[in-house]
């Protein structure tokens, strides 16, 4: 994480505000494009993990070669839109400055190229999870951060345009580490094996959960590019980039949980194919609080110290950029404690409910987002709104996992998660800002308060975030480890 945030310090200094918020912009319809991924590694994911907990290893290597040819046609589909309602909303719609309008058009092709790459790398990336590969992905996602780094090097050697150079060594990144990916699973796991023969009966069943689920994550991705199409319209590409920093942080944070939940995701699925509820919801419980208070203790100093944490990270700060990120950590709070339940909705295949329901209140994000700025309100007041409806979208899930699973028992999640989250969030954010405003506002004072919110954190989550039973389950792991070292 560090060496993204690197990264991108590097990136905004040596592209600009100008450039880093056209590569953001452009970049971003790209992603819109590539809704089609996220909906396709869930599919992939989940057959193959169902597949695991049956023990049936024949169909583990069917469902993978039924999704490389369903990805790779996938990829057609991606580059038929690219080429027309995407590149007519690149050239028609947004708005650049005049004399980065080639440039503009050359980097949306190499991102296009770039999604259609990462789009033949999900099966891989699917089986190393099911597999539970965690080591691998870690070090993978270390060569690919410090690859990035190295590409933003290569552009300081001002070999030409900038942005061009950059979007092409992005590309000849995402193709390095597709290659590693496939030689990794050829070398280690006998059924990523390539034996191309569709089969009908493997793939009518994870062609459907896909198309159901397609319609939340087309909203999702139509959402975050709408935003920074309507903020691009109102107040030009400068914004962009404020809004680019803002989504480098999601995105990071988002990762970082990632590699935390990303071992409870197929152990969900194989617990749900076993019917093994207990386990499960065991699961979900201990997930979402524990996402939480790890997002917490990295977030709290973060909010109260963001504008000099940004000015240390970027040294200039385009307009924005602070309040955009505060609201991006809220956004990014709320929605990881429902995380799991969502996981457990995609464990059961019933997917239809949830993306009609949370495709649609994304949706409705842009119209209400739209108003609000012609009406005169801050660029603030998008994320508001993005944070309000995403919120009502979390909280229908919980519903929608108990009519699916009536073992499930939410007011339980809601008192034993939800609150008590609630509670530390409170808690320790007064707290700490109280302990925050006798400090100066140097290095290492922010250090100190830092290190002070982190060990409060802890102690407020175990005193008020755990239960009897969890806190005693913490001490014995402890103690345990405590009696291996010594």
């Amino acid at each position: 994480m560090s060496i993204s945030l690197y990264t991108s310090r590097l990136l905004l200094e040596f592209l600009g505000f100008v450039d880093y918020g056209i590569y953001n912009v452009v970049g971003g319809i790209v992603i819109f494009i590539s809704f089609l991924q996220s909906s396709m590694s869930s599919a992939t994911a989940r057959f193959l993990n169902i597949a695991l907990a049956n023990g049936d290893k024949a169909n583990v290597s069917l469902i993978f070669n039924n999704a490389i040819i369903i990805h790779f046609f996938l990829c057609l589909v991606i580059l038929v839109i690219g080429e027309t309602v995407g590149l007519y909303v690149v050239m028609n719609i947004l708005n650049f400055p005049i004399e980065r309008f080639e440039a503009v058009k050359i980097i949306y092709q190499l991102s296009l190229i770039t999604s259609c790459i990462a789009v033949l790398q999900i099966p891989y990336y699917a089986l190393l999870i099911a597999y539970e590969k965690m080591r691998i992905i870690a070090y993978l996602g270390v060569a690919q951060s410090l690859l990035n780094l190295l590409v933003v090097y290569l552009v300081k050697l001002g070999l030409g345009d900038n942005l061009i150079i950059y979007a092409l060594m992005v590309f000849v990144v995402s193709l390095l580490m597709r290659i590693i990916y496939v030689i990794y699973c050829n070398k280690n796991i006998a059924e990523s094996k390539l034996v191309l023969k569709f089969d009908k009966e493997i793939a009518k069943p994870i062609i459907s959960f896909f198309s159901w689920d397609l319609f939340g994550n087309f909203s999702v991705a139509a959402r975050g590019e709408g935003v920074m199409i309507l903020l691009n319209m109102f107040f030009g590409v400068v914004i962009n980039a404020s809004t680019g920093i803002a989504n480098q942080v999601q995105g990071l944070l988002n990762s970082f949980i990632d590699n935390f939940l990303i071992a409870i995701r197929p152990q969900l699925v194989q617990n749900y194919a076993r019917k093994d509820y207990d386990r499960m919801f065991s699961l979900v419980f201990i997930g979402s609080k524990f996402s939480f208070l790890l997002m917490f203790i990295i977030s709290l100093p973060m909010y109260l110290y963001m504008e000099i944490i940004l000015k240390l990270w970027l040294k200039n700060i385009p307009a924005f950029a602070v309040s955009f990120c505060k609201l991006i950590l809220i956004f990014t709070l709320i929605s990881v404690v429902f995380r799991t339940i969502m996981f457990s909705i995609h464990a059961t295949g019933r997917v239809r409910s949830m993306s009609l329901i949370n495709g649609t209140l994304y949706v409705l994000i842009l119209p209400f987002s739209w108003l609000a700025l012609y009406l005169g309100k801050s660029p603030d007041f998008v994320f508001i709104i993005s944070i309000i409806f995403m919120l009502s979208g979390q909280i229908s899930n919980t519903f929608l996992l108990k009519r699916y699973i009536n073992q499930f028992d939410f007011i339980l999640f809601y008192r034993e998660v939800v609150l008590r989250c609630f509670i530390i969030c409170i808690v320790g954010y007064f707290l700490v800002r109280h302990i925050s405003v006798q400090f100066s506002e140097s290095l290492i004072s922010i250090l100190s308060v830092c290190i002070i919110s982190s060990l409060l954190v802890m102690l407020l989550s175990f005193g008020l975030g755990l239960n009897s039973r969890e806190r005693n389950q913490l001490i014995d792991l402890v103690v345990d480890k405590w009696k291996k070292i010594c």
